[in-house]
Formats: structure tokens, C-alpha cells, sequence
């Protein structure tokens, strides 16, 4: 390994550095102040296999530089990274040293006061590791706001006797995190994190500001646990996630709290396994393994010489070999059920739907029958003399024999999502035994014509809204394809299938007790796919927007809101009017005509600067005399751009590429579209 000694002089971090390489460096640091010195466009980046820095008595690490467009407005440029120091390393070791990135806080040293540089609050890390294996933190402190510690793909993170200060995502999220004799600082009533698989905090002391009213520990993810921490706050409840999913399990020992949360998520420890967890084994330590499994007939899991398996009342298991064999007494409906299997203090917990499938030689009663009603179809069928057995069977659709759905008895497909106008072929899959599907006839039906459609969508509240069924409306997730004139630094994101685009749900911060339909998660669009050729029409749509700032309809890399006319999504071609985030102030959002082909697009309007961002603003398509027309307006301020175009039709779709954090995202309060 590679030994350095370092003492704080006239040069930078960035200067002393460029004399230290090695694949395993050790860093020793003599006390006192020391400054990272990078430039806005660049970090103090160390790259090794192994890195160990520790130092000696007090030493400070600074930096004052922020992660988000116009953090030093006088420079007028976008940042770097903006972390005081940036590590990448299968091993990193940290001991006694303090970081510090001033670029929204005061900071003062031996009577040198280091002013913040930005009022603005932006992304200004302390610390980062990235692409690590282990990383150990002992004795040290970290000071900043927004996202302190940055961490990405790393595997486990153990801090201990530490100081860590922010408001919003400062803590770590490594896979596995554990904590012990820290002090956490929250500045603000922001989610301090979000978790992956697990976190454990062993006697910390969780210091929330006298300011916040309202709390959440995390925005959404793994499993918690809480080991004799202490949370000071004069709060009447803390939610653990402020969006919580069902595979999340929240741990408790002797951590008094009130508690807001799903009661089925919460789980005390026994003092037994409270003090195993201590035993430090946490690289191994894996608490609830939770999945979406359904059970037919058997399961068969693994085991490595498990101690014990605990299962649902309703389940009967079998050993072979190095299997575990589930199988299910169950009949009737369905029932989520368990099988935990434990070693020592490691515990599996695998959750899934049992179907109960006993049958008894059923006969057929009743053929299917269906029903055709503004456009949608509707399927009804009736099989079994015991109405207690799990009905199987099912119907397939098809048209222009191409399969488009498989539906169930008393289910209906909106069937504006494809074509109108067309031929269907229906047929029906009964069940005759536990084991066998007879097939039924073909039945071929023509859906009727476009008559039925009203000319106008009017939704004054989306509460109980029905977005796949009712008024031709219906959600979907649809990624971008990044191509053509595009944001050079855009990111990649997989869509969650299971995850809903839209919920109904209430707005924070700005957007704050505001109703309305809420963007969940990145692609997510809401389509009106009736094609019908149009001489005029009159669309709004009315934004409440969770953010102050203009990017509360996107951050940076590729994120903005689009709303498309004329638009085919088979082959991602039409108009469409983009609201992104201004690269030059926080307090505007730029607009911009594109037009679509293939997928490329290009702009075909100059960009507008607008401030018309704020709750209850107004998105509006306006189309006459072949002229379209896009206005965004907020209370008295209007901005329009426009464009010529001939044969346009009735469809828009309205999609979001911006991120799901809490406070990032805008509702959709209302829509009314009316077209001749």
C-alpha cells in the first residue's frame, strides 16, 4: 500500500493529488483546513482499488460548489458534480475527518468565517463513494443541505460515531447501510433518504429541526430498522415512507416514536435478535425478501441449511433434497401467504398470491355472452355448479388475428386503445377440471363506429376517475426515445410496470392539500386516443405544480413535460409542445414547439422563456383556422407560441420524464377539451 503524508499548505487538494497514485493508497492528514479546490466544471476524483484517508487530530476537507444549473449565478455556467470529494473504490476507510461543502451553508474556521455562495439551495455533496464494495466512516462529520452524501452502487456503508447534517436525501443508501453512536441533523421537513434494501440504525440520535411540522423518514423503499435511537421532536407522528409499499418492513427496538405508518409493515424486534444484528454481521444480514410470486400448484425454493421454516396456516411444505416443497390446502380465493426461512438471524421472508385451484370435475352451465357499449367490451360468463372453486378460465380477443388481451368473467376492455372500427374474434377458455381448459367457439363481433363519441372531455376532479375505462381516457408508461435535438446529458430510466403512472393523491410543498391526479413515476402518460379528424378544439389543463422553482416540471438530464396533438405512438411521430427547466435561472421554464417523426425531433419554434410555472397554471392547445396554438398562462401572465398545420385529428397525450422525489412532481387538477 502506497503511505502519504499530507500538511495543509498554500495548495489545493486538487495540486497535492496530482502527486499520488497507487492501486492501495493510504492518506494521512496532518490537522488542519483544507480546500478541494476544483473548479465549478470538475471534482476531486480519486480513483483506486483500495483507499484509506484518516486524520490526525482536526481536519477539515472544504468545498463550496453546487450540483444545479445557476448555483454561482455570477458566473452564469452549469457546475461540476459538486461533491468536496469524490471516492471510487472497491474498499474505502475514513477516520476523524470532517467534510464540508459551504455552498449553502456558513462555515467557520480558527476565526475565518467562509460565507455561502449560493442562497439558492441546490445539490452540494460533502462526500460520495462510488462502485464500492465496503465503505467504512469512524469519527467524522459531514456538513452541508441538500444531498450530503452521495453514494452510487455500493454495496455496504457502515458509519459509526459520526455527524451527518442535511435536509433532503443526505443519508446514505448503499444496498445495505448500517449505522451505529451517530447523530443525524435533519434542517428540514424533507425525507432524509431512500433506502434500498436495508438500513439499521443502532443507537442514533435523530435531531429534527423545531421548524418542520410534518415528517417522513424516507420517500419510499427497503426495510428499516431502528435499534435504542432517539428521535427529538416535538412532531405528533413520524411516517417511515411517505409512499408506502407493501414488501416494506419496518423494524423496532426499544425506539419510542409515534408512528404513523401501515400497521401490517410494522415488526418489534425480540432482544435476541436486536443483539445479533449488533454483532456487526451485516454483510450477511438479510431481513425480509419480499416478491410478487403466485402460487399455482408447488413452490420450490432453495435452502442452504436453514435453522427452521415458519409458514402461512394455509400452506404444507416438504423436504427434498436441498428443496423446500410449498404447496397449498387452499380453496376458494385468492390469499397473499408467507414462507420465512431462518438462519441464525438471517431471515428470508418470500410473499406471494395462493390461488386455490381444488376442483371437482365441474361441468359447464352457461356459454359466454358479451356486451358491446360506447366502445367498450364487456365479458360475462358463468361455468361452475360450485360457486366456492377458483375460476381459471378466461377469454381471448383478436383481431385481424393478431391476440390483443386476455380478460376475465365480468371484466371489460376500452377498446379506444386500438382501432376502431374493425372485426374482433372472441373466445372463450372454460375450465373443465383443475387441470384442463376446453376451448369454445369463435365468436366474431364488429365494434360500432365513431357515432357515439362525444365531441368534448370535461373533468372537473379526477377523484374516482376511472382512467382506463370511462370517457375514453386511459394511462400508460412510455419512455422517451432521446433522439434528435435532444439534452446532451439526459438519463435512462426503467419504467416499473407494475407501479401505476398516475394516482390520485394530495400535492406538497406547493402544490400543498391540492387534489388531483399525481404523476408516479417516470413515462408516465395520459393518452385520449380517438383519432377523429377535427376543424377546431379547445384543450386546458390545469397545473398544480409541488415545486417554487421552474423545475418543477423536470430537472436536468432529459427531464421536461410534453403534451403531443396529432401524435401516432406506434411510431412516436406528431407535434408537441415541450416545458423544460431553463439552464439560466431557477424562476422561468423554457417552451418550445417539436415535431416528432420516428422518434427524432427537432425544434421548429423558438424557445420561450416563461415564468408561467406556479400552482393553477394553465396548459392550453387551441386549434383554428389552421393555426395551433400553445399558451401556458398563470393568473394574469400569458406566453403562446404557434404554429400552421392542415388534417389534424382529436388525439393528445400528455407524459412526464421528470422524477417521482417528493416535491418534484405536479397534479393535474382539471381538463376540459371540447372539438368539432
Amino acid at each position: 500500500m502506497n503511505k502519504y503524508t499530507i500538511n495543509p499548505n498554500n495548495k489545493t487538494l486538487r495540486e497535492i493529488f496530482e502527486n499520488i497514485s497507487g492501486d492501495e493508497l493510504h492518506i494521512l492528514f496532518n490537522p488542519g483546513f483544507y480546500i478541494s479546490g476544483c473548479s465549478d466544471i470538475d471534482t476531486l476524483h480519486i480513483k483506486a482499488k483500495k483507499i484509506i484517508l484518516e486524520g490526525i487530530d482536526n481536519v477539515i476537507i472544504y468545498d463550496n460548489k453546487g450540483h444545479m444549473i445557476n448555483s454561482h449565478p455570477k458566473e452564469n455556467q452549469p457546475s461540476s458534480l459538486a461533491h468536496t470529494i469524490l471516492l471510487e473504490a472497491e474498499e474505502i476507510l475514513i477516520n476523524n475527518i470532517t467534510f464540508v461543502n459551504g455552498c449553502n451553508i456558513d462555515y467557520e474556521y480558527n476565526g475565518i468565517k467562509y460565507k455561502k455562495v449560493s442562497n439558492t439551495i441546490t445539490q452540494a455533496y460533502a462526500f460520495g463513494a462510488w462502485n464500492c464494495k465496503k465503505l467504512e466512516v469512524n469519527n467524522s462529520s459531514f456538513y452541508s443541505v441538500l444531498d450530503t452524501l452521495t453514494m452510487r452502487n455500493v454495496d455496504l456503508s457502515i458509519f459509526n460515531n459520526c455527524y451527518i447534517q442535511g435536509n433532503n436525501d443526505f443519508l446514505p443508501h448503499a444496498k445495505k447501510s448500517y449505522m451505529t453512536n451517530c447523530i443525524v441533523k435533519n434542517l428540514g421537513p424533507y425525507p432524509v433518504w431512500s433506502t434500498d434494501k436495508l438500513a439499521v440504525y443502532d443507537n442514533v440520535i435523530f435531531n429534527i429541526d423545531e421548524s418542520v411540522n410534518e415528517f417522513s423518514f424516507t420517500k419510499r423503499g427497503g426495510n428499516l430498522c431502528f435499534i435504542d435511537c432517539k428521535f427529538n421532536t416535538k412532531l405528533d407522528a413520524i411516517s417511515f415512507e411517505i409512499e408506502p409499499k407493501r414488501e416494506s418492513r419496518y423494524y423496532l427496538y426499544n425506539t419510542n416514536i409515534n408512528i404513523n405508518c401501515y400497521k401490517e409493515s410494522l415488526i418489534y424486534l425480540k432482544e435476541d435478535d436486536c443483539m445479533k444484528i449488533r454483532n456487526h454481521q451485516i454483510d450477511s444480514l438479510s431481513i425480509d425478501i419480499c416478491g410478487d410470486r403466485i402460487l399455482d400448484k408447488e413452490l420450490i425454493l432453495k435452502i442452504d441449511a436453514y435453522d427452521s421454516i415458519n409458514i402461512s396456516n394455509d400452506l404444507l411444505y416438504k423436504k427434498n433434497n436441498d428443496n423446500i416443497i410449498i404447496t397449498s390446502n387452499i380453496i376458494g380465493n385468492d390469499k397473499e401467504c408467507y414462507v420465512e426461512l431462518k438462519k441464525d438471524f438471517i431471515v428470508n421472508r418470500y410473499y406471494f398470491n395462493v390461488i386455490g385451484i381444488k376442483l371437482n370435475n365441474p361441468t359447464i352451465i352457461k356459454e359466454l355472452t358479451y356486451e358491446i357499449k360506447d366502445s367498450k367490451l364487456f365479458i360475462d360468463y358463468e361455468i361452475f355448479e360450485n360457486n366456492d372453486i377458483y375460476d381459471k378460465s378466461y377469454v381471448e380477443v383478436y383481431q385481424d388475428n393478431n391476440l390483443l388481451y386476455k380478460i376475465h368473467k365480468n371484466q371489460f376492455i376500452n377498446l379506444y386503445q386500438t382501432d376502431i372500427n374493425k372485426s374482433y374474434s372472441l373466445i372463450p377458455y372454460y375450465q373443465a377440471s383443475d387441470s384442463k381448459l376446453i376451448k369454445g367457439n369463435k365468436i366474431v363481433t364488429r365494434i360500432i363506429n365513431n357515432n357515439d363519441i362525444k365531441n368534448e372531455l370535461i373533468i372537473d376532479s379526477f377523484k374516482g376517475y376511472e382512467l382506463n375505462s370511462t370517457n375514453h381516457l386511459y394511462m400508460k408508461h412510455i419512455q422517451p426515445l432521446y433522439l434528435g435535438d435532444e439534452c446532451p446529458n439526459f438519463v435512462r430510466f426503467n419504467i416499473i410496470e407494475n407501479e401505476l403512472p398516475f394516482i390520485y393523491s394530495y400535492g406538497t410543498d406547493n402544490a400543498k392539500g391540492i387534489e388531483g391526479l399525481l404523476y408516479n413515476s417516470r413515462g408516465a402518460s395520459l393518452i385520449y386516443p380517438i383519432k377523429k379528424k377535427v376543424n377546431s378544439f379547445e384543450l386546458d389543463i390545469n397545473l398544480a405544480v409541488e415545486k417554487s422553482s421552474g423545475e418543477g416540471f423536470g430537472s436536468a438530464n432529459g427531464q421536461y413535460l410534453e403534451l403531443y396533438i396529432n401524435y401516432d405512438i406506434a411510431t412516436h411521430s406528431g407535434i408537441a409542445i415541450r416545458l423544460e427547466r431553463a439552464a439560466s435561472t431557477t424562476k422561468a421554464v423554457e417552451m418550445s414547439i417539436r415535431e416528432y417523426i420516428n422518434g427524432y425531433n427537432k425544434k421548429i419554434s423558438d424557445k420561450l422563456l416563461t415564468k408561467n410555472y406556479l400552482t393553477d397554471c394553465h396548459l392550453q392547445a387551441i386549434y383554428k383556422n389552421n393555426e395551433l396554438k400553445f399558451i401556458l398562462s398563470f393568473k394574469d401572465n400569458i406566453d403562446e407560441l404557434s404554429i400552421k398545420i392542415d388534417n389534424i385529428n382529436s388525439m393528445f397525450m400528455l407524459r412526464s420524464t421528470g422524477t417521482v422525489g417528493i416535491g418534484n412532481r405536479f397534479l393535474i387538477k382539471s381538463l376540459k377539451y371540447k372539438y368539432k
